[in-house]
C-alpha cells in the first residue's frame, strides 16, 4: 500500500532511518551543556523529529549541538531552536519536534546535505511508524512485555532492559497489541541486531519472517490510521 499522506509543513521532512543513536548535547543561555543520545525521526530545514531519554526545556530557545560523525559526515551541526511539541513515551523516553531558528550559512549547507543522504533510491519503501507500540516476546515457555518504538510491515524496533537471548540470529514469537480493531496474530520474527543506548536499556531490530499479505496489510493500516491521528495532533 502506498502512503499518500500530503505533508502541511513548508519545509518537505525526509525519514531517517537509522539503527542506531545520534550524539548531541543542548544548552540553555547560562547554564552547562547537557549530552544527549537521540534518534532522528524525520528531518527538514525547518526542524527535526526525535525520540530521547529526557524532556527537552519548553517554552525557551536553547542551542542544540549534533555530532555529525554519528551521520557519515564530519564536524557539528548546531542550531537555535525551540520545542514546537513533546511528549512523554513509556520506558523513559519522549518523542519532541523541534522548530529551527537561527542557523548559520555552513550549518544549513550541511544540513541540507543531510536531507539529500536521506532522499532517493536507497529509502525504504514503506513508512516506518515511529510511536510506542505494546508487543509480547516469547522465549521458551514464557512471554516478556516490551514496547516498539518503531514498526514497519517488515519488522520492528524494540527497547528493553539487557537479556542474553535478544542476540542477531535469534528467532522469536512476537505478538503485538495494536487493540482489538486490529486482530493481529502472533508473528514469526527474527532478530537482525542489537545496540546499548543508554543507561539499562537497549534496542533490538527484529524482521518478520513468512509474514502473510493480510498481516502486511493490517499493520500497514494501522500504519497510515496512526500517523493521520499523530499530524492532526501536532502544531502546524
Amino acid at each position: 500500500m502506498e502512503w499518500a499522506h500530503k505533508d502541511r509543513r513548508s519545509s518537505p521532512r525526509v525519514g531517517c532511518d537509522l539503527n542506531h543513536s545520534v550524539t548531541a548535547r543542548f544548552t540553555v543561555a547560562g547554564q552547562n551543556e547537557v549530552p544527549v543520545a537521540l534518534y532522528l525521526l524525520d528531518l527538514s530545514e525547518g526542524g527535526m523529529r526525535i525520540n530521547l531519554d529526557r524532556e527537552l526545556p519548553a517554552g525557551q530557545d536553547f542551542e542544540l549541538i549534533v555530532s555529525m560523525a554519528s551521520l557519515g559526515q564530519e564536524g557539528e551541526l548546531r542550531t537555535r531552536c525551540q520545542v514546537a511539541w513533546q511528549r512523554g513515551l513509556l520506558g523513559e523516553a519522549w518523542v519532541a519536534g523541534l522548530r529551527f531558528l537561527d542557523m548559520a550559512a555552513v550549518d544549513q549547507a550541511r544540513l541540507r546535505e543531510t536531507i539529500e543522504g536521506f532522499e532517493g533510491p536507497n529509502r525504504r519503501l514503506r513508512f516506518r511508524l515511529r510511536s510506542v507500540v505494546p508487543v509480547s516476546v516469547r522465549f521458551e515457555d514464557d512471554w516478556f512485555y516490551m514496547t516498539a518504538t518503531e514498526l514497519s510491515p517488515e519488522g520492528l524496533r524494540i527497547r528493553t532492559t539487557p537479556v542474553p537471548w535478544l542476540s542477531p540470529g535469534c528467532q522469536l514469537i512476537l505478538w503485538l497489541h495494536l487493540g482489538s480493531e486490529w486482530p493481529l496474530e502472533p508473528l514469526d520474527a527474527e532478530v537482525l541486531w542489537r545496540e546499548d543506548v543508554w543507561r539499562d536499556r537497549i534496542e533490538v531490530g527484529f524482521r518478520f519472517l513468512d509474514l502473510d499479505e493480510d498481516d502486511a496489510r493490517l499493520i500497514q493500516t494501522y500504519i497510515d490510521r496512526s500517523l493521520q491521528e499523530e499530524e492532526g495532533e501536532e502544531e502546524p
